[in-house]
């Protein structure tokens, strides 16, 4: 299912965060949502998960999305996953199917809770409360959570944000396998610009809250952006895969 928007606009307070974005999420696709701190990616995803009130037009599959169909559609993983709260792993990612669950949790909606714990490494905790666990297990019980929704557009928010290297490898090759298997639209905001180029199809770029670039990681990962966007010199070399490596060299 596609996710578009037309002219989006977002105010908080009386600052514009968000300014004419237009943009489209295809189904199968991850797309990269980077830019410097303050650029407004966050503000973007909440908006196109219809958790802000907005100006323009969002669509799924080219009709007009109203804030119920987004809240069906979508699910949103917000970068601070730090809730104190006595409730299990296991209960957490139950919560993600809160409308199919009764009185009695059915074994087999149990099962599949534990065995999206399971794909990122979780099962053993799956008992254990979220005031029991580090940052990094509790962002990946969110994560856990979002995709045991089995929802058409997936939105993530700095997901590998507290993960050592390994569980961000982990986390974005089961989003990208999860999009291509799926058909899911997903976008993905990001700060490390070589991890983005590696699992992403394509790049938005935002800037003052504006799209600055869209395309895919060569185009859009370039010195010059770079340099003008995130203040940095930089360096780009190709990888064994032919994907770009983003060196900083120094502070501008």
């Amino acid at each position: 299912m596609s996710l578009e928007a037309e002219a989006l606009t977002v105010r908080l307070g009386r600052a514009i965060v968000i300014d004419r974005a237009s943009l489209s999420l295809e189904p199968g696709k991850v797309t990269a949502l980077i830019g410097p701190n303050g650029a407004g990616k966050s503000t973007l995803l909440r908006a196109m998960a219809g958790l802000l009130p907005s100006r323009g037009d969002i669509r799924l599959v080219g009709r007009p999305a109203t804030r119920e169909g987004l809240r069906e559609a979508v699910a949103y993983m917000p970068q601070e996953t730090s809730a104190r709260s006595s409730l299990t792993l296991l209960e957490v990612v139950l919560l993600g199917r809160l409308r199919s669950l009764g009185l009695n949790v059915s074994r087999q909606l149990v099962a599949e809770a534990a065995g999206s714990l399971s794909r990122l490494g979780l099962a053993p905790l799956a008992g254990r409360t979220l005031d029991a666990v580090s940052g990094g297990q509790r962002q990946l019980a969110f994560l856990a959570q979002a995709l045991f929704r089995a929802p058409d557009v997936l939105l993530l928010d700095e997901p590998t944000a507290a993960l050592d290297l390994r569980h961000q490898l982990l986390v974005l090759e089961i989003v990208r396998q999860t999009a291509r298997r799926d058909g899911i639209a997903v976008a993905v905001a990001m700060h490390d610009l070589t991890l983005a180029a590696h699992f992403a199809d394509a790049f938005l770029c935002l800037a003052n809250g504006r799209i600055d670039a869209m395309g895919d990681a060569r185009s859009v990962l370039v010195p010059d952006r770079l340099s003008r966007l995130y203040g940095v010199e930089t360096e780009i070399i190709p990888s064994s895969q032919d994907l770009p490596v983003i060196l900083p060299i120094r502070a501008l």
